[in-house]
Protein backbone atom coordinates (compact mmCIF):
# COMPACT_ATOMS: atom_id res chain seq x y z
CA UNK A 1 0.00 0.00 0.00
CA UNK A 2 1.24 3.43 -0.78
CA UNK A 3 2.66 5.83 1.78
CA UNK A 4 0.05 8.44 3.18
CA UNK A 5 0.99 10.54 5.58
CA UNK A 6 -1.99 11.86 7.40
CA UNK A 7 -2.92 8.39 8.09
CA UNK A 8 0.41 8.47 9.54
CA UNK A 9 -0.04 11.65 11.33
CA UNK A 10 -4.07 10.47 12.17
CA UNK A 11 -2.42 7.51 13.68
CA UNK A 12 -0.18 9.02 16.12
CA UNK A 13 -3.10 11.19 17.72
CA UNK A 14 -4.28 8.08 18.44
CA UNK A 15 -2.07 6.35 19.75
CA UNK A 16 -0.84 9.43 22.36
CA UNK A 17 -4.91 9.88 23.03
CA UNK A 18 -6.66 7.05 23.07
CA UNK A 19 -10.72 7.78 23.13
CA UNK A 20 -9.75 10.83 20.75
CA UNK A 21 -13.43 12.05 18.92
CA UNK A 22 -13.36 13.24 15.26
CA UNK A 23 -13.45 17.08 16.70
CA UNK A 24 -10.54 16.26 18.78
CA UNK A 25 -8.48 15.35 15.50
CA UNK A 26 -9.55 18.00 13.94
CA UNK A 27 -8.34 20.14 15.67
CA UNK A 28 -5.24 17.92 16.47
CA UNK A 29 -4.24 18.82 12.58
CA UNK A 30 -5.05 22.18 13.30
CA UNK A 31 -8.64 22.19 11.40
CA UNK A 32 -6.61 21.59 7.94
CA UNK A 33 -8.28 18.50 6.95
CA UNK A 34 -11.63 18.02 5.26
CA UNK A 35 -14.31 15.83 6.93
CA UNK A 36 -14.24 14.02 3.75
CA UNK A 37 -10.24 13.09 3.94
CA UNK A 38 -10.43 12.93 7.75
CA UNK A 39 -12.83 9.73 6.78
CA UNK A 40 -10.80 8.23 4.66
CA UNK A 41 -8.10 8.23 6.20
CA UNK A 42 -9.96 6.47 9.13
CA UNK A 43 -11.50 3.85 6.87
CA UNK A 44 -7.94 2.68 5.96
CA UNK A 45 -6.45 2.87 9.22
CA UNK A 46 -9.92 0.73 9.98
CA UNK A 47 -9.40 -2.11 7.51
CA UNK A 48 -5.36 -2.04 8.13
CA UNK A 49 -6.07 -3.19 11.65
CA UNK A 50 -4.52 -0.08 12.95
CA UNK A 51 -7.24 1.59 14.65
CA UNK A 52 -11.16 0.68 15.87
CA UNK A 53 -14.20 3.20 16.44
CA UNK A 54 -16.10 2.81 18.91
CA UNK A 55 -19.34 4.44 19.77
CA UNK A 56 -19.85 6.01 23.19
CA UNK A 57 -22.99 8.21 24.56
CA UNK A 58 -22.14 11.53 24.87
CA UNK A 59 -25.60 13.05 25.82
CA UNK A 60 -26.72 13.50 22.39
CA UNK A 61 -25.72 12.05 19.53
CA UNK A 62 -23.50 9.19 20.49
CA UNK A 63 -19.54 10.06 19.87
CA UNK A 64 -16.99 8.44 17.74
CA UNK A 65 -14.02 7.52 19.50
CA UNK A 66 -11.30 5.71 17.88
CA UNK A 67 -8.58 3.67 19.86
CA UNK A 68 -5.57 2.02 18.53
CA UNK A 69 -5.42 -1.49 18.13
CA UNK A 70 -2.89 -4.39 19.28
CA UNK A 71 -3.64 -6.59 16.76
CA UNK A 72 -5.45 -7.32 13.30
CA UNK A 73 -7.36 -9.95 15.25
CA UNK A 74 -9.20 -6.43 17.39
CA UNK A 75 -9.56 -4.66 14.03
CA UNK A 76 -11.77 -8.23 12.68
CA UNK A 77 -13.95 -7.82 15.91
CA UNK A 78 -14.51 -4.61 15.93
CA UNK A 79 -15.70 -4.93 12.03
CA UNK A 80 -17.79 -7.85 12.89
CA UNK A 81 -19.36 -6.14 15.91
CA UNK A 82 -20.22 -2.93 13.62
CA UNK A 83 -21.65 -5.35 10.91
CA UNK A 84 -24.25 -6.88 13.32
CA UNK A 85 -26.15 -3.74 14.28
CA UNK A 86 -26.30 -3.07 10.46
CA UNK A 87 -30.40 -4.78 9.02
CA UNK A 88 -31.51 -5.50 5.70
CA UNK A 89 -35.31 -4.71 4.49
CA UNK A 90 -36.06 -6.48 1.83
CA UNK A 91 -39.75 -6.45 0.81
CA UNK A 92 -40.83 -5.51 4.40
CA UNK A 93 -38.83 -8.25 6.22
CA UNK A 94 -35.50 -7.35 8.12
CA UNK A 95 -33.23 -9.79 8.38
CA UNK A 96 -29.57 -8.98 10.23
CA UNK A 97 -26.80 -7.89 7.29
CA UNK A 98 -24.78 -11.25 8.96
CA UNK A 99 -27.67 -13.61 7.83
CA UNK A 100 -27.94 -12.48 3.79
CA UNK A 101 -25.25 -13.99 1.65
Amino acid sequence: MAHIPIDEKILVVIRKEPGVNRAQLHRALHNRVTSRILTQSLERLRQKGLARPRRSPSGGRPAECWFPCQDRHEATKALSMQSADRVLVIKGTRFPANSVG
